[in-house]
């Protein structure tokens, strides 16, 4: 199995990230991508395109399936946390402004509350909830379990991406 990361805005390629293999594609892959630009020269609209490739004969690649996550927000912020990303299967990710293999899962009422349980997770997160120890970890448990038993009952695939929080002068930016 090899793991092609590229990044794009408005189609254009700003380079190769990360190519990794792995041994199945249930693998833990569990890399840092460095970007080949600094975030503050990142454009609004760029995309991370991350395609699976499976090996087909001699020199030979066929694509497991492919997903694309837009690096900033609907407000322009940089994407922090985790995300379940749908991979779409047997295609290469798009990299246009109107993907067609976008991360976003897709609609059913099982989907439609993996959304809405990290949506909460992200105000938890961003402190616009209240931290309560004992009930936090009841709670993210839950959460799990249901994004699993969830993921479980479809054949598509998903890849968890994790966006890293950003700390300037000790201060957490969002």
């Amino acid at each position: 199995m090899i793991v092609e990361t590229t990044l794009f805005s408005l189609s254009v390629f700003h380079g190769n990230l990360l190519d990794y293999t792995a041994a199945s594609l249930f693998s833990s892959w569990n890399q840092w991508i460095t970007l080949p630009i600094s975030y503050a020269d990142l454009p609004r609209n760029a995309q991370l395109c991350i395609t699976f490739h499976d090996c087909a004969g001699p020199g030979r690649h066929v694509p497991v399936g492919g997903t694309t996550i837009p690096l900033f927000g609907k407000t322009g912020v940089l994407r922090q946390g985790m995300y379940d990303l749908e991979v779409w299967p047997e295609i290469r990710a798009d990299s246009t402004s109107s993907s067609s293999t976008h991360g976003k899962m897709r609609n059913s009422l099982g989907q439609h509350q993996m959304q809405r349980l990290a949506k909460l997770t992200k105000k938890h997160r961003n402190g616009h909830m209240s931290k309560i120890d004992w009930l936090d970890r009841l709670t993210f448990r839950e959460i799990e379990l249901v994004n699993e038993r969830e993921k479980q009952s479809t054949d598509h695939l998903y890849l968890v991406l994790e966006f890293p929080r950003i700390v300037i002068q000790g201060q957490w930016v969002s």
